[in-house]
């Protein structure tokens, strides 16, 4: 199957994880990522923080962002433990314009296929904040991959009365490198790097609970890992 026919023909994600097993599983054999969780979202408020405080859903736009980069480099650092080049494991696609983006299953089972997924972790928390309807997580998919290469690409499609203060894709750029060292300590292996951010984000969700209908920071979240998760870093 096509990357194209693999990206519109996905199977339906795994159950999400509710958020009160997330919490245990951080709580038992998650210590290092739950850990490097808090580090995280402390040090992204304050960055993001300004003289009118925090804007909530440009931070959970920014930790999307950051989850996206998580999926990516985990991916990039197995390939390397196994001896391989660190795009080896990704589908490769080149745009007209020269561009390239990552794709596959490598990619995917971290951001919404694993157990212990981005989306797992996030829909799991929104169910638990009582969403009665969470995205179409295979349309986001979809349409990632028809816009590709476009300028609508990597852009939160979200309702008027929730903007985004910025493009998930600059704040990936401007905060991982001084994310990454607190996964690379805490968080342990890099397939609990993408772990601790949802952990993160489960945990802003918990703190802000009433602040944004869960429905809306499920869309931000993925809206924005999802896009970001397939620039190559050095893009």
């Amino acid at each position: 199957m096509s990357w194209l026919g693999r990206l519109f023909g996905k199977q339906t994600p795994p159950p999400p994880i509710e958020a009160p097993l997330a919490q245990q599983l951080a709580a038992d054999d998650f210590i290092g990522p739950r850990r490097a969780s808090r580090e995280v979202l402390g040090f992204v408020m304050s960055e993001l923080k300004d003289q009118r405080g925090i804007h909530l859903e440009t931070l959970f736009c920014a930790l999307g962002a950051l989850a996206g980069r998580a999926c990516q480099e985990s991916v990039r650092a197995r390939a390397l433990a196994e001896g391989k080049p660190a795009d080896a494991l990704f589908e490769i696609v080149t745009t007209s314009d020269g561009k390239t983006y990552y794709f596959g299953d490598a990619l995917n089972q971290p951001l919404a296929e694993d157990r212990v997924s981005l989306w797992s972790l996030v829909a799991g928390a929104a169910a638990h904040d009582g969403a009665r309807q969470l995205p179409d997580l295979n349309e986001i998919f979809a349409h990632n991959a028809r816009v590709l290469g476009s300028g609508q690409f990597g852009v939160p499609r979200l309702p008027p009365e929730h903007p985004v203060r910025g493009r998930p894709i600059d704040y990936a750029t401007k905060l991982w490198p001084s994310v990454k060292p607190e996964m690379a300590g805490l968080a342990g292996e890099p397939r609990m790097w993408p772990v601790s951010i949802g952990l993160a984000i489960q945990e802003l969700m918990a703190q802000t609970h009433g602040s944004l209908a869960p429905e809306i920071v499920a869309r931000i979240v993925m809206e924005s890992a999802i896009p970001v998760s397939k620039i190559p870093a050095e893009s």
